[in-house]
């Protein structure tokens, strides 16, 4: 049986909030996509209203339990492989706006590859690249952090991270070329080529409920000979989030250490 062809097709997956899907619709139309909504349960009348807003826009609609980020969006992606054709994957979140898209570009682009955009939140905060450079000691300390409880130590590696980040994108902004390469990418929002997703899938670890798959997102392509190129002038997203993580709030800390950990466990232990 042949599959129906599409250049992009989208993996949205939400939690609760269906304004922020409904805005997604309303605000992004990209000619000869797809879209997979998958619904991480919360409710009953969520759910029945996420459906009527994927009905409402032709998306496909998937329910799945809250198991975080990973499971869902690797079984949106398995959805996607069994039931459709495509150039690109898009894991993107429903809060997003995306400002520019040059298809012509990425349609003739590689497609063993993933493309980062810009993007930008809601205090003109660029969250990518995730990761510039990857070192193995700043890892180390931060699963060492994690390990331990010390908070003030992964605010340190978030500030310095935050610091290579703001350095490279005014290097960035100098040099105008078409594309970057960098170790690691912001999950907001991935483009993956076809033949990338082939060699990655599944690209996330489903044990890892919250925070830190673009580690192993990043690691795992790494592995696989997979290159990320950051393409700051060619796409653009708006991200409806602040861009902060507070580490007071303990569950978000649990999250964070409890993801990191097993991260770092999986390659390096």
């Amino acid at each position: 049986m042949s599959l129906n062809k599409f250049d992009f097709v989208f993996v949205v997956l939400t939690y609760r909030n269906t304004k922020d899907l409904s805005s997604f619709f309303i605000n992004n139309t990209i000619t000869d996509s797809k879209v997979i909504v998958v619904n991480s349960f919360y409710d009953e009348s969520t759910e029945v209203e996420f459906q009527k807003i994927s009905n409402e826009n032709m998306a496909d609609f998937i329910n799945v339990e809250n198991l975080g980020y990973g499971n869902g969006n690797n079984t949106g992606i398995e959805f996607a492989i069994n039931n459709y054709e495509f150039k690109f994957l898009i894991i993107s979140n429903p809060d997003v706006l995306i400002i520019k898209m040059d298809k012509k570009y990425l349609l003739n682009s590689p497609k063993n590859i993933i493309y980062a955009p810009k993007i930008l939140t809601l205090k003109k905060k660029n969250q990518n690249p995730f990761i510039y450079n990857f070192s193995f000691n700043t890892r180390k300390v931060f699963y060492f952090a994690c390990i331990k409880n010390i908070t003030y130590l992964k605010y340190l590696i978030f500030f310095i991270n935050s610091i290579a980040r703001r350095l490279f994108n005014l290097f960035v902004a100098f040099t105008k070329k078409n594309y970057y390469r960098v170790y690691s990418c912001h999950g907001s929002f991935i483009i993956i080529g076809n033949e990338a997703l082939k060699s990655l899938y599944p690209p996330f670890q489903s044990s890892m409920f919250l925070f830190n798959e673009e580690h192993f997102f990043a690691r795992k392509a790494k592995l696989n000979k997979i290159n990320i190129r950051y393409l700051p002038h060619k796409v653009e997203v708006k991200h409806f989030e602040d861009g902060s993580i507070d580490l007071n709030n303990q569950q978000l800390k649990n999250y964070i250490s409890e993801s990191y950990i097993k991260y770092f466990e999986h390659f390096f232990k």
